[in-house]
């Protein structure tokens, strides 16, 4: 089989060019850091996700702040109730119940 016809086997892509992984860092920056609240670092991981349409997007590694709830605080004023690591906590605002 020559290379041309195993090119022509290959699945096709979408034709979407792939930024690099610094311009996907930055896109996640962009749309999604919060300083503060979800921060991404500039070495953060990047992994691309490929389907057989080709590139489609990617995950990148981020931090998210996580407020501990204190006895100051006070009570909730929701009323959803759930269950996190063993402790019963508010689904609306995550405080501690």
């Amino acid at each position: 089989m020559s290379a041309k016809k195993a090119k022509k086997a290959a699945p096709k892509k979408s034709g979407r060019s792939v930024p690099d992984d610094d311009q996907i860092r930055a896109m996640a920056q962009a749309r999604y850091g919060d300083e503060g609240a979800l921060e991404i670092d500039d070495g953060a991981v990047v992994s691309i996700s490929e389907d057989q349409k080709g590139p489609r997007g990617a995950y990148v590694q981020a931090w998210v702040w996580v407020d501990f709830p204190s006895e100051e605080d006070g009570p909730c004023e929701h009323n959803g109730t759930g269950w996190a690591g063993g402790v019963q906590v508010c689904t609306s605002c995550g405080k501690e119940l």
